[in-house]
């Protein structure tokens, strides 16, 4: 089987989150009931609004995605990490949780080997093109 270059496969993760992004919007149109509808404002603010409320949702996927690379969530991990180890694990000794500077090093430590691999820059930028389609609408909704 041949191994498919990092240009195809940046490729297939925008498509594929192109085609997630239309889905739904092809979804809230079906749930509006616009494909059915007649009045040329209604049709254009509804494909407005289906296009807005998809890229916002990917838009903001991406953006949770990008932030937590970057170490963000942390001490949100380490606590819930920390309320599990000590009220779940009956075998509790101490010294058995690590320190949270010990857990932040060791996170950052792997976050530095993938950093590259890491990064989901397409799903943000797939939400700002699907915005900037809805945006392209409107100048028709109020010509």
């Amino acid at each position: 089987m041949q191994k498919l270059s990092k240009k195809k496969i940046v490729l297939i993760a925008y498509g594929a989150t192109l085609l997630v992004g239309l889905v739904l919007v092809v979804a809230m149109l079906l749930i509006w009931g616009t494909f059915f509808k007649t009045n040329r404002r209604i049709v254009l603010t509804n494909l407005c609004d289906a296009f807005f409320i998809s890229g916002f949702v990917i838009f903001g996927i991406g953006g949770l995605s990008l932030i937590s690379t970057t170490g963000f969530f942390d001490i949100l991990a380490y606590g819930i990490k920390s309320v599990w180890f000590l009220f779940i694990k009956l075998t509790y000794k101490k010294g058995d949780l690590e320190s949270y500077h010990d857990y932040v090093m060791r996170k950052r430590e792997a976050r530095e080997v993938n950093r590259v691999a890491n990064v989901p820059l397409y799903i943000t930028l797939t939400g700002i093109f699907l915005i900037a389609v809805a945006a392209l609408f409107l100048p028709f909704i109020y010509a």
